[in-house]
């Protein structure tokens, strides 16, 4: 019977070495002599095989390898436990995070991103976006590591194929109006369930910690169509799996939202970390379904005049209304709400209420 050694090389099992005498047995003379002889030596044989067959049957018995004796092995239970891609908090490997500072080392990017090196940010009043981004992102790194997550901390150039049980890019916001103000955070144009379910959990927690409104209107087709979440177009980017999402944490045009920025990136952080343990305590690791992008769900608009809004409420403001017989795409939703993208556009993406489309609510 062979077996594998702890070092992966074949070893042997057999007869016992001992069973064979150090010395030459005198055989009798005589046919009948040489049979008994021969016959008994088979039977020994036997004996010994049956013995050692008996041995490694048993779930108590030690694997006999050329280093030795190996530690006993767990009886097999019906049905074999499956193997967990990512370990729960506690029960082995860590999760793991990655927290992108935005536009840190833009200028690094590499050539399949050259169009990006420019891109530093939002400026105002002496502050640039990546100072805040890599304040927040720093702390909550460490926040997050005191918690038992594994955390890598990304500039703007993502590793190829980076994996993760949650990724989010940490921004700042700009605008040439200064009253405008808030948070807003999205998921990749293909989102996964998992990935809906990381966006609802920071704008819970994120909300809550900061105080900060929260902009309806401000997600755009930019925010979606991240290039971090792009593996469909670059390298350089996240896997398809890895739940993601993009926060601005609001607006440096603002002097509200930049004073608060500035004085309490701790407070920021914490409302970041809140939500992103929040995610990971309702993950189930052995389930990664979840983490597949939802497909696209053709509707067509029953009539002319529904609102595409920006956001899903009512009150955020409306982009478009739909034309009937206008093709929409949908990948899930929220609540009553529909997240749709109108054929023909990217810029022409928002939510439709699912009583306007005569649609139950999306699972």
């Amino acid at each position: 019977m062979n077996t594998v050694d702890r070092d992966g090389t074949p070893a042997t099992l057999g007869p016992d070495s001992s069973a064979t005498p150090n010395r030459p047995v005198d055989r009798p003379r005589g046919s009948s002599g040489r049979r008994m002889l021969r016959n008994l030596a088979v039977l020994f044989a036997v004996i010994v095989a049956a013995g050692a067959a008996m041995l490694l049957a048993s779930p108590h018995a030690p694997a006999l390898t050329r280093s030795g004796p190996a530690r006993p092995q767990p009886e097999p239970t019906s049905t074999p436990a499956p193997k967990a891609a990512v370990a729960v908090p506690g029960a082995g490997a860590p999760w793991r995070v990655g927290l992108q500072i935005g536009h840190l080392d833009s200028a690094q990017l590499p050539a399949e991103l050259s169009r990006l090196r420019g891109s530093t940010g939002a400026y105002a009043a002496g502050i640039t976006e990546v100072e805040v981004n890599r304040a927040v992102a720093e702390a909550a790194a460490e926040l997050l590591e005191d918690a038992g997550i594994e955390v890598t901390v990304l500039p703007a150039t993502v590793p190829p194929g980076f994996a993760a049980d949650a990724f989010v890019s940490v921004h700042a916001d700009g605008s040439t109006h200064t009253g405008v103000r808030g948070y807003k955070i999205s998921p990749p144009w293909r989102a996964s369930p998992a990935s809906r379910d990381l966006v609802a959990a920071l704008l819970e927690h994120y909300g809550e910690a900061t105080g900060l409104p929260r902009d309806l209107n401000g997600v755009t087709y930019r925010m979606r169509g991240y290039y971090a979440f792009n593996s469909y177009r670059y390298r350089h980017a996240i896997t398809l799996t890895t739940p993601a999402a993009i926060l601005e944490m609001g607006y440096l045009s603002n002097g509200t939202d930049r004073e608060y920025l500035l004085a309490h990136p701790e407070q920021a952080a914490a409302g970041l970390v809140a939500g992103i343990l929040a995610f990971l305590d309702q993950r189930d690791p052995f389930d990664r379904w979840d983490t597949m992008p939802i497909e696209a769900m053709i509707l067509r608009a029953p009539r002319s005049g529904i609102a595409l809004h920006a956001g899903p409420d009512r009150s955020s403001t409306v982009r478009l209304h739909l034309r009937q017989g206008d093709t929409l795409y949908a990948r899930g939703g929220v609540g009553h709400w529909y997240d749709v993208r109108v054929q023909g556009s990217y810029r022409h993406f928002g939510w439709v209420h699912a009583d306007d489309l005569g649609m139950p609510p999306p699972e």
